[in-house]
């Protein structure tokens, strides 16, 4: 996670950004599949323009607009178990990765 602002006069930008990855391994018991892993990463990024319209000694506001973009992925591994191991893939449409 990060952020930044830069400030000339009373024009600003504003960034930030935060990814997120999580994970944990499985445990399937052995029925089918002798464990696994499951993975979700998080990704967030943001910009604004800011203008600062109210500027007084003990208070400031800023007007902005800006964009915010963000993306989740995850990945799902299954061990094989007590059946004869293969390998399989599954891709949403329109999925890069």
């Amino acid at each position: 996670m990060g952020s930044i602002e830069i400030r000339d006069g009373p024009l600003g930008l504003l960034g930030d950004a935060l990814h997120v990855p999580v994970g944990t391994g499985l445990k399937t018991r052995d029925i089918a599949f002798s464990g696994g892993n499951a993975a979700l990463i998080t990704d967030s990024g943001t910009a604004l323009l800011l203008y600062r319209a109210l500027e007084a000694p003990t208070q400031y506001a800023d007007l902005g607009v800006g964009f915010r973009a963000w993306g989740f992925s995850s990945n799902l591994t299954l061990n094989p178990g007590s059946y004869p191991s293969q390998c399989q893939s599954f891709r949403p449409a329109g999925s890069t990765r």
